[in-house]
């Protein structure tokens, strides 16, 4: 998910024109958890479009509150992260209209969202995924591509309304882990198989299937699905989009750049199993 949000954002800070920057001279990036405090708001300067390979820089003297549950609560920007955080024992209820203000210099930027509810009955069609030992032979084309083939799950969730959600696939235990193709296989059976391996992009879709070879390592499994508003996966469309197109990225802060979304989530486990 961290490593998503990153992507997106960097293309946000590269993707703004001399003339917006003229008049929007900072970058919000605010994504709000549900079950969670707020915390990582992050604020940059914007970048012109000649000037891409510098990376734009956090500003740490911005003023920022949240409006929520009829309260209004500051954040504080914290060194360590150069991100801002608002207090640890305020979590983030469903169903909750937010507004964040940011005030930089002279400038002030609105952004507003309300914060999803949970995904709802998320489910798996098996909790393992059996994948025998691999090992190489003058078979291994037909077992791979059985293997591809069956050993598979489905993940289901209820999705009524056509909201957007997307899934996240990522390795529970990353200490005790065990490939599934030894050293005996070529390394490009592996590649091959690894070009399966993604987080799903935002849909409405209601199903999702797991394919086992594609998760690279035995052990056990979180598969943790996102339910997102229509500004995130706005902002996800444009950036699939033609690499040229570098100007007006989807933005939902009034006065500045960026996205300002609530996230909720829930989460299930699968294992890759030998037998």
């Amino acid at each position: 998910m961290n490593r998503l949000i990153s992507a997106i954002f960097t293309l946000i800070l590269i993707s703004c024109d001399e003339e917006r920057v003229a008049n929007e001279t900072f970058v919000v990036e605010a994504f709000v958890y549900a079950g969670s405090s707020i915390s990582n708001i992050n604020v940059k300067s914007t970048i012109p479009f000649e000037e891409i390979s510098q990376p734009g820089q956090p500003i740490s003297d911005a003023t920022l509150a949240i409006s929520y549950q009829n309260q209004t609560i500051p954040l504080s920007f914290n060194p360590t992260t150069q991100r801002y955080d608002g207090p640890e024992d305020l979590i983030i209820e469903t169903g909750n209209s937010m507004q964040l203000e940011v005030r930089v210099d002279d400038a002030t930027a609105i952004g507003n969202t309300i914060i999803p509810e949970y995904p709802k009955n998320l489910s798996s069609s098996a909790s393992n995924i059996v994948i025998p030992p691999i090992e190489l032979s003058k078979d291994l084309r037909d077992v791979l591509s059985a293997l591809f083939e069956n050993a598979r799950l489905q993940i289901t969730w209820d999705n009524v309304s056509e909201n957007y959600h997307f899934l996240v696939i990522e390795l529970a235990d990353t200490i005790n882990t065990e490939p599934l193709f030894n050293d005996d296989i070529p390394s490009n059976v592996g590649n091959f198989f690894d070009n399966f391996r993604l987080v799903s992009e935002p849909s409405r879709d209601s199903t999702y299937t797991v394919i086992g070879l594609s998760l690279q390592n035995y052990g056990l499994y979180r598969a943790i699905l996102y339910r997102i508003n229509q500004e995130y996966a706005d902002l996800y469309a444009d950036q699939l989009q033609d690499s040229r197109n570098l100007n007006e990225p989807p933005s939902n802060i009034q006065n500045a750049l960026g996205i300002f979304t609530g996230i909720s989530s829930d989460t299930i486990l699968f294992e890759i199993a030998k037998f």
